[in-house]
C-alpha cells in the first residue's frame, strides 16, 4: 500500500508468539518493495527499500494474523505479484482459514492470462489495481513505464473474467482530477466493482518538492469527488475516499469517507516490523482547534501534515452538530 515507511533491508525476523485480543480484520503483508513500474509518487520504489519477505516470515504473519482474528489477508508492496513468496502466501492462507484473500497491484502481471490463473488456483479472491490516470498520458506519466495503461486495462478484463472480485485504488492528484470521472466510467466497464480514492502523499519520498505540487486542494477535490460519485452510483459501483475527511466534502458524499482505522488492519513489513494501517503518518494525524466541535470527530483521522504545509487550513470548517427541537 500507498502508507508503507521507507525502511533499509535488515535481517527478517518473525513476530514473538504471545496471546493477542481478537483484534485485527485484516492483515496485510508487504512481502517486498521491489516493483516494475518507478511511479514518480512512491517512496517504495527507491532501490535502498528491495528487501522482502521469507517463507518463514510469511507463514509467522499468517499465524499471527489468525490469531488475533483476522479472517483477510492482503498481499502488498512495492508490486506483489513479482515476489516468489506469492503463490506459497496464498496457499498458505487457504489452509489458515483466511476467507478473503486479496493482493494490492499495479495489474501489469495480471495482462498475463497464465499468471492470473495461476493466484486464481493459488486462493486469491479479489484484487484491488492502482490507477494513476484516467488515460494512457497520464496515468503513465506517474508510473513512468510506456505501455503500463494498456497492460492494467487487459489485467482488469483478465481479473474480471475469471470470477475474482476486482477493485480499484485511485490515486488523486492534480491531473487526475479531470479525469475521475472518465475512471469510474472506463474502468467499471472493465468489471471493476468499487473504487478507493487515495490523495497522494509526499510523506517519505526523497523529492517531497515535487510530490508536493500534486497534491490538490480539498476545494478543488470536493467537486471532483462529487462528480465521480454520481457516476458511480449510475453505473451501480462503490466509490469511498481515505484521506479526505467528512468536512471537506460535499455534505451528500460526507459518508463516503473511509477512515483507514474501520479496517481494523495490522500492516506487517519485512524484517518484523509491524503498526496499525491509521497509524501511519499518510492516513492522517493533524487535528486543528476547530474539530474538538466537529461532529464527526470521532470517526475522523484528522488532516495530514503534507495536506497543510501545501494548502494550509482554509476553508477546512468543523461541521456544526444537528440542532435539538426543543421539548413542549
Amino acid at each position: 500500500m500507498m502508507r508503507k515507511e521507507r525502511m533499509k533491508p535488515r535481517a527478517p525476523r518473525t513476530p514473538a508468539p504471545r496471546s493477542h485480543p481478537a483484534d485485527l480484520d485484516w492483515i496485510e503483508l508487504i512481502l517486498g518493495f521491489g516493483c516494475n513500474c518507478r511511479c514518480q509518487v512512491c517512496s517504495g520504489s527507491q532501490p535502498e527499500t528491495a528487501c522482502g519477505m521469507a517463507a518463514d516470515e510469511v507463514r509467522a504473519w499468517l499465524d499471527h494474523g489468525r490469531s488475533r482474528g483476522a479472517s483477510g489477508v492482503w498481499f502488498g508492496g512495492g508490486e506483489p505479484s513479482l515476489q516468489p513468496e506469492l503463490v506459497g502466501g496464498l496457499q498458505q492462507a487457504v489452509s489458515l482459514g483466511y476467507s478473503r484473500r486479496r493482493v494490492q497491484t499495479n495489474g501489469l502481471r495480471f495482462a498475463y492470462p497464465a499468471f492470473t490463473q495461476r493466484l486464481v488456483v493459488a486462493g486469491l479472491t479479489e484484487v484491488s489495481v492502482s490507477v494513476k490516470g484516467g488515460r494512457a498520458a497520464t496515468h503513465e506519466a506517474m508510473t513512468r513505464l510506456p505501455g503500463s495503461f494498456a497492460l492494467l486495462q487487459q489485467g482488469v478484463r483478465n481479473l474480471a473474467s475469471t470470477g475474482v472480485r476486482v477493485e480499484a485504488d485511485v490515486l488523486l492528484t492534480q491531473p487526475m482530477l479531470s479525469e475521475l470521472e472518465d475512471v469510474v466510467a472506463r474502468f467499471s466497464d472493465l468489471g471493476v466493482e468499487a473504487f478507493h480514492l487515495w490523495l497522494v502523499s509526499a510523506h517519505g519520498h526523497p523529492e517531497s518538492d515535487a510530490v508536493k505540487a500534486l497534491i490538490p486542494s480539498f476545494s478543488l477535490l470536493a467537486p471532483a469527488i462529487a462528480r465521480a460519485a454520481r457516476r458511480a452510483d449510475a453505473l451501480g459501483v462503490g466509490l469511498d475516499s481515505l484521506h479526505t475527511p467528512p468536512c471537506t466534502l460535499d455534505a451528500q458524499d460526507r459518508t463516503r469517507y473511509q477512515p483507514s482505522s474501520k479496517w481494523r488492519l495490522l500492516v506487517a513489513l519485512p524484517g518484523g516490523e509491524a503498526f496499525f494501517a491509521q497509524e501511519s503518518p499518510m492516513e492522517g494525524g493533524r487535528y486543528l482547534p476547530g474539530c474538538t466541535r466537529c461532529s464527526a470527530r470521532s470517526g475522523c483521522l484528522g488532516l495530514r501534515e503534507d495536506y497543510l504545509d501545501v494548502h494550509g487550513a482554509e476553508g477546512i470548517d468543523p461541521i456544526r452538530q444537528p440542532r435539538r427541537r426543543a421539548s413542549r
